[in-house]
């Protein structure tokens, strides 16, 4: 945000000085404005957890629950960490590090949410995109599973978690490789939960000859999300889910689209009012099952949530040195009353010179005079414009020096 003192410096900048400026760009200048529209795309999360330390959570994460069904779940090895100590990365082992969710006894409901990175209201996020790398080890043969939830959802400014409940929840998949039959024989499943709408309780897609996932490798997966929708059946809010780039068919009806949960039936069919929270899970119900030990740890890598619905963030122009998202004035005021100097007060935020200010910094405000972020803004000065801008910028820095020394 820009400051109301227009210049800290060695003094003040006075206002009338200030309006002559103005006039004399305005009069030296010939204004050329191209204009190029950006596509409503903000990436609001891009995590790939390489900056964060071993053995904790990452940073980025705003909400961590564990919630054992052990007597004493102090003595539950279940843990949510990055790896790089501990746990080895699988994904490119010594060279990377990724999040893992380790649950070796499948007795431990973990929750690991991201909300900070969403506005408040979940209606500003209804189109757009999630996507991460994940690996999946090997449930031990005697073990229930290896499972994974993602539960996307919506709530008020004090949510911390998605429950699954039709309440709150927005999209429900959950990825399971489970040892079924005497002996046990793996089966590679995804599952899209919703108690209401959907044939039973979930839709499911096995994994047979398609070769999209398994265990003990690395696979992409991607929410495409649709919430253009907003009536059943005519036109419900869907998403895609893809495997490996590769879009997955629910086996029930034979599509790759899913609708999203809803939130009631009564009087009609209702669906949630967008998104503004995401969480992965872990799963104790392999305690019930006389199975439980030999989970495989779920790895987690390259996070990336894009939002169709919000404008880019500004990517400040050149020449932009207060970060202002326009390049004006108070950017020249920076230049000239800073001429010559290797050090710059607090307001230059962006594009800090390595050197001296000098003639590339007056450049770069000079030819992108009126440029902002969302825009590109040529400023083209006519021949006998840019003389005179020079003569009075060198007789200005002139006096700037002299009143230096």
């Amino acid at each position: 945000m820009r400051s109301s003192s227009r210049w800290v410096g060695s003094g003040s900048f006075r206002i009338g000085t200030r309006l002559a400026i103005v006039a004399l760009l305005a009069g030296g200048f010939h204004l050329q404005v191209i204009t190029t529209p950006s596509m409503a795309q903000r990436v609001i999360l891009d995590e790939n957890f390489d900056d964060d330390t071993p053995d904790t959570l990452p940073d980025s994460l705003d909400f961590y629950a564990r919630s054992s069904v052990l007597p004493d779940p102090g003595l539950d090895p279940s843990t949510a960490v990055v790896t790089g100590a501990t746990f080895a990365d699988p994904f490119d082992p010594g060279n990377n590090q990724s999040f893992v969710l380790s649950n070796p006894n499948g007795t431990t409901q973990m929750a690991a949410t991201w909300t900070d990175e969403f506005m408040n209201d979940p209606s500003t996020f209804r189109n757009g995109s999630i996507e991460f790398d994940l690996y999946m080890e090997k449930p031990d043969p005697a073990a229930f599973w290896t499972f994974f939830g993602i539960r996307v959802g919506h709530g008020d400014e004090t949510r911390s978690s998605v429950s699954g409940q039709n309440a709150d929840t927005t999209i429900w998949t959950t990825l399971r490789l489970q040892n079924l039959g005497e002996p046990s024989t793996l089966v590679e499943q995804i599952a899209a939960h919703d108690q209401f709408i959907n044939f039973g309780a979930f839709d499911t897609f096995a994994d047979n000859g398609d070769d999209l996932f398994g265990p003990d490798r690395a696979f992409h997966v991607r929410y495409d999300i649709d919430g253009t929708g907003t009536t059943f059946p005519a036109d419900p809010p869907i998403y895609t889910l893809s495997v490996s780039s590769t879009p997955i068919v629910w086996s029930e009806d034979g599509m790759t689209e899913n609708i999203w949960v809803a939130q009631s039936v009564s009087p009609s069919i209702q669906f949630a009012p967008g998104i503004n929270i995401f969480s992965f899970f872990t799963d104790a119900s392999a305690s019930t099952q006389n199975s439980n030990n030999g989970t495989g740890n779920v790895f987690i890598d390259n996070l990336l949530v894009i939002n169709n619905d919000l404008p880019p963030l500004a990517d400040f122009p050149d020449g932009d040195f207060d970060a202002s998202n326009l390049v004006d004035v108070d950017d020249l005021n920076l230049v000239l009353f800073n001429w010559n100097s290797e050090t710059v007060p607090p307001e230059w935020t962006h594009q800090v010179p390595a050197g001296a200010v000098g003639i590339d910094e007056l450049n770069a405000v000079l030819f992108n005079w009126n440029a902002t972020g969302g825009s590109s803004t040529a400023v083209v000065p006519e021949p006998g414009g840019l003389a005179l801008i020079l003569w009075t910028i060198s007789g200005w820095a002139a006096a700037v020096r002299a009143a230096r020394v």
